[in-house]
């Protein structure tokens, strides 16, 4: 009983990293806010997409810090990371949470 237990735990953790979430990092290359209420953004030499834009909603102290940290990294080069359900394919994504290493 034991060993099933074990066993279907291991695998239950196993199986999460198959459903994790994407991330991104990179350094800013532009920032675009939109009419909407929208902040869209893109990086530099970004693994997820190259070309499609993330973006989050300018709505709440959280959002209003993670529109700071951007223009914050977009002025001093530093790179921020991303968080993402998936990568961007056609359409642009909004984030989960953003977030930089110091």
């Amino acid at each position: 009983m034991m060993k099933k237990l074990m066993l279907t735990l291991m695998l239950t953790i196993c199986s999460c990293n198959l459903f994790a979430a994407a991330s991104a990092t990179g350094e800013v290359k532009r920032i675009y806010p939109a009419g909407n209420g929208r902040i869209y953004f893109t990086l530099k030499n970004d693994a997820c997409a190259s070309s499609q834009y993330y973006y989050f909603n300018l709505e709440g102290e959280l959002n209003k810090a993670n529109y700071a940290l951007l223009l914050a990294a977009a002025n001093t080069g530093k790179a921020v990371t991303v968080a993402l359900p998936a990568c961007p394919t056609d359409q642009p994504v909004l984030i989960n949470y953003l977030y930089q290493d110091f």
